[in-house]
């Protein structure tokens, strides 16, 4: 009888003392493939005699595993514990994955004492997705000093209102000056690229395959924003005197020094006519004509953008004070305004 209940309190104390493996929050807080080091993290409590940390990519095999830490009181292989909210952090020198895997797996086996039974615990742990970003050029608008001011304000060209700013045709040797707006919609927008026109004849194809003339490289730095206009000017040119089928090729990040979402939506392409510059170029829709307003000292206030038929004066005396003002039609006609209010 004796025996018997000296065995019943062997077998309640192993009973009230054994304990099960709680753990969670599994992080894989740094990466770096140059120093092949992993760092990570997880909440663990409870008192142990060992604990295992195996670390798979993406499913747990033995092919896939990328870190193996132990844990154990070596001098004297006594019991340590992990207090309740406790978060124990630790590292791997062996890490030689080149790409973040998509998931990572850590397999926890611990042991409460060497006459314990081992205790398993899987967690896993998903990276965010990396940050990327993905540049587009939204839009091209193309400026010309037509009134040989240089003020390169006469806007002939727009992509996103080709009906009354076509402007497919241009002068050789004329200078332009380019306003092209570029997106980023990835995820990282803090970039920076560049932007590269591309001058080229057609006979051969269009942007790539057809054969460039010239090269212009704009700085694009898009900083806590995703978006950016960019404005440079430069010359058309052409190896002849006569008309010939050209294209303008708006390119952002050409030499893909961008790690980005989208690969594909990075050219833009428009169609151009390089003429003679002893031939006029018209600059807008044959509908609109352009209107300039000028001060008594001669200095040009705005220019507008009409239809042939529209009456401009009301929407002048709306803009400006009381004052003598001078309109300037696209034919060089001049007309006095005086403006009273």
């Amino acid at each position: 009888m004796k025996n018997l209940f000296f065995y019943l309190v062997l077998f309640f104390s192993f009973t009230v003392k054994a304990q099960t493996l709680t753990a969670g929050n599994f992080k894989v807080d740094a990466l770096s493939t140059a120093n092949h080091r992993m760092d990570y993290s997880y909440d663990i409590s409870g008192t142990f005699f060992k604990v295992d940390m195996y670390v798979y990519k993406n499913s747990v095999a033995q092919e896939n595993l990328i870190s193996y830490n132990s844990k154990i009181d070596e001098s004297n292989f006594e019991q340590f514990t992990f207090p309740p909210g406790f978060r124990y952090s630790t590292y791997s020198l062996n890490y030689y994955e080149s790409t973040t895997p998509a998931k990572f797996i850590l397999v926890i086996e611990a042991w409460e004492n060497p006459e314990m039974p081992k205790m398993t615990q899987t967690l896993t742990y998903t990276p965010p997705a990396p940050q990327k970003p993905d540049f587009s050029i939204a839009r091209i608008q193309i400026y010309r000093d037509k009134f040989n001011t240089n003020d390169y304000s006469h806007l002939f060209f727009d992509s996103q209102d080709t009906a009354n700013y076509p402007g497919t045709a241009f002068n050789k040797g004329t200078k332009y000056k380019f306003v092209v707006t570029v997106y980023n919609t990835g995820s990282l927008t803090n970039q920076n690229s560049t932007l590269t026109l591309i001058q080229g004849l057609s006979q051969s194809g269009t942007y790539p395959s057809g054969t460039a003339l010239k090269t212009y490289d704009a700085a694009v730095s898009i900083a806590n924003t995703n978006i950016k206009t960019v404005e440079f000017y430069e010359t058309l040119i052409s190896p002849s005197q006569d008309y010939v089928p050209a294209y303008l090729a708006f390119h952002i990040d050409k030499n893909n020094t961008a790690d980005e979402l989208n690969e594909n939506n990075n050219i833009k392409i428009q169609q151009a006519s390089l003429y003679p510059t002893s031939i006029t170029i018209p600059g807008k829709s044959a509908n609109l004509t352009s209107i300039k307003v000028f001060n008594e000292k001669g200095n040009l206030l705005k220019e507008y953008s009409v239809k042939k038929d529209e009456k401009i004066e009301n929407k002048i005396v709306e803009d400006f004070g009381a004052g003598n003002y001078f309109i300037k039609s696209e034919n060089n006609i001049t007309r006095k305004l005086k403006i009273s209010k």
